[in-house]
């Protein structure tokens, strides 16, 4: 028997054709209103028994830390912070899209701590802490590279649901696309011609098809956003509020 989609860790895709896959939807949030892409949302479980929506900490074991992790609220009706999801897209769209690599970031620095607030994952095949969701990302690095994909087994017809996957190779990809579509244009207009080859590129032999479903690691009663944990959560969109 093959295991079902909510018990693996990871997601193959068959579509790499650089930007998105032929999936590609607007992503809505809980009134049906279509998502801007760069501008602060809440994001929290569609199902009140999930907890509530995320946020950063800069505590772990009693201790401070910095990068941040991102945790879940205990509360259902707590909606967290405000999070931006940014799709890394030459043409920047107008709404944010499923299957469009993108990152995950709250804007500017607080506090003692001076490192980005980009979500991350420093190893997303090894254990906590290291596959935890921390902040400390750049824009431009591949482990700061996530997807927000259509909920597969949706509970509920009346809201739209997403979950959240972390690509690492597959933003290695589509970043090696984008500087030879640089490359090749610059040649391309020195040479006269207007036509421009991109040619496909696999790091090290790697599957830039693997993505990683983000969900909880419960650690000493903290529920930690993570590369493995739990079945993967699904979420919905809330606007925020200013």
């Amino acid at each position: 028997m093959k295991p079902s989609l909510f018990y693996v860790s990871l997601i193959l895709f068959i579509n790499i054709s650089g930007l998105a896959s032929a999936a590609e939807v607007v992503v809505k949030d809980s009134t049906g209103e279509k998502v801007l892409n760069g501008v602060p949302y809440h994001i929290r479980p569609l199902s009140a028994a999930k907890g509530g929506g995320f946020k950063l900490t800069g505590t772990m074991d009693n201790k401070k830390i910095c990068p941040f992790n991102v945790v879940q609220e205990p509360s259902a009706s707590n909606l967290g912070e405000k999070f931006s999801f940014t799709l890394i897209n030459e043409d920047r769209p107008r709404y944010l899209l499923t299957s469009y690599v993108l990152g995950i970031h709250s804007g500017d620095l607080k506090g003692p701590c001076q490192k980005s607030t980009f979500w991350t994952i420093p190893d997303a095949e090894a254990k906590a802490p290291k596959n935890l969701v921390t902040t400390g990302g750049r824009f431009e690095d591949d482990i700061t590279c996530f997807l927000v994909v259509e909920y597969p087994k949706p509970t509920s017809k009346k809201v739209h649901t997403y979950m959240l996957q972390h690509c690492p190779l597959r933003c290695f990809l589509l970043r090696q696309q984008m500087i030879k579509n640089v490359t090749s244009k610059t040649l391309a207009q020195e040479r006269g011609h207007n036509t421009i080859g991109i040619q496909h590129y696999r790091p090290n032999g790697g599957d830039p098809d693997i993505c990683y479903n983000v969900s909880i690691y419960v650690d000493k009663g903290v529920r930690r956003l993570a590369s493995k944990g739990t079945d993967p959560l699904e979420l919905v969109f809330h606007k925020a509020t200013k």
